[in-house]
């Protein structure tokens, strides 16, 4: 990994560490140093990253599956959302 990706992987990582908010999804745990073996036994290092489980999808899967356009309530609901969200990003 080029240390320019490393770099932004380190910075995102602290991010999602320090965020908690409803709106954001929480960072469980990271391994920045773990082993892939694949089943042929040959292994390569990884990072992972263990996000918290969303039962209800994300909202691109919803649009993306019903077709439907979000009512006005709802779509005033989830706007707010996303800007509470975004603002506690920043």
């Amino acid at each position: 990994m080029n240390e320019y990706f490393a770099a932004m992987i380190e910075k995102e990582v602290g991010t999602l560490k320090r965020l908690s908010h409803p709106g954001t999804v929480r960072l469980i745990a990271d391994n920045a140093n773990a082993m892939y073996v694949n089943a042929e036994g040959r292994s390569k290092p990884v990072m992972y990253l263990v996000m918290e489980f969303c039962p209800h999808g994300e909202l691109i899967e919803v649009l993306f599956y019903t077709g439907q356009p979000f009512e006005e309530p709802m779509a005033r609901y989830i706007f707010k959302s996303l800007l509470e969200s975004l603002g506690a990003v920043h």
